[in-house]
């Protein structure tokens, strides 16, 4: 189906939609909302078919974004917050680290990070429901452009918890 566009010059005039192949990279999850499982990961083409992973887009995605998994993600959090109660946490660390300096990393929090209840956090059925719970907020939450002050408010997550109503609580300081 094609869009449809209104300007002043020329009102509702339907745009092709042409395959641009330097459109989006877009890949679509199959995932099991009882468990959190992703059972399937496909590639979508710009037609919007869909198809297996090549092996060689498997190789492209995990060359490109390997130091981002929701691991590193959950140990650096760990570490930021060591950092914090340390009173090192105002320091931003611009430097990407190396796959050495990942190493360290990991081999100096894993003991501190089994002793915590950050273990349970990274269990894959935890890690699965996340990545569910994630995608369904980005898709239905407003985009930060489109909510006042939307950065401010989707950091703090103000936008994303709609208010409750019926009687106060007890006031919370």
């Amino acid at each position: 189906m094609a869009k449809s566009t209104e300007t002043a010059e020329n009102p509702k005039v339907p745009n092709e939609e042409k395959p641009s192949s330097a459109g989006p990279d877009l890949f679509a999850f199959t995932i099991d909302a009882s468990t959190g499982q992703i059972t399937r990961l496909e590639k979508v083409e710009s037609t919007g078919a869909r198809r297996q992973l090549s092996e060689q887009d498997k190789a492209s995605l995990q060359a490109s974004k390997s130091s981002h998994t929701l691991e590193a993600i959950v140990e650096q959090a760990f570490e930021a917050g060591i950092a914090c109660a340390l009173g090192n946490g105002d320091e931003t660390d611009e430097v990407p680290e190396s796959e050495d300096e990942a190493e360290v990393r990991r081999t100096l929090l894993l003991p501190l990070m089994e002793r915590s209840r950050t273990t349970a956090l990274l269990q894959r059925s935890v890690l699965g429901q996340a990545i569910l719970a994630t995608a369904l907020q980005q898709v239905t939450a407003p985009h930060a452009s489109e909510a006042e002050g939307g950065s401010a408010q989707q950091t703090s997550g103000a936008a994303a918890k709609p208010r409750q109503s019926g009687p106060a609580g007890p006031a919370q300081d």
